[in-house]
């Protein structure tokens, strides 16, 4: 069973990709936020195998979040979701720690081969 958080502020996506997940047969939603603050704390709490966060949020930033999981739980892969996929954003991503990106819009079964494929790396 895959282990997996989902971060992000608006709550009807993020409604969205719970349900989504928990349609799926492999994976279980550990959890969810709605701002990169949280994910520390929830990462403690609920050892997620995958994180899917946001890019962008208000208050602290996918970015800088990934960055802070990547020193505290390193094990912990993390799956980005952009709505603007700019080639800065995903050079300062993959520094900050993402293992991957995807491009909003997208389907359900995109979200979930980019869950598979990352746990596969």
């Amino acid at each position: 069973m895959i282990r997996v958080l989902v971060v992000d502020d608006h709550s009807f996506v993020r409604a969205s990709l719970v349900a989504v997940l928990d349609a799926a047969v492999d994976i279980e939603v550990v959890g969810s936020g709605a701002d990169g603050r949280e994910v520390p704390e929830l990462a403690q709490a609920t050892r997620p195998h995958v994180v899917v966060m946001d890019l962008n949020m208000p208050g602290v930033a996918g970015v800088q979040a990934a960055a802070e999981l990547g020193i505290s739980h390193p094990t912990i892969r993390v799956l980005m979701l952009t709505a603007a996929a700019s080639e800065d954003d995903r050079t300062k991503g993959e520094a900050a720690g993402a293992d991957g990106y995807l491009t909003k819009p997208f389907g359900p079964l995109a979200l979930l081969e980019r869950i598979e494929q990352e746990l596969a790396r």
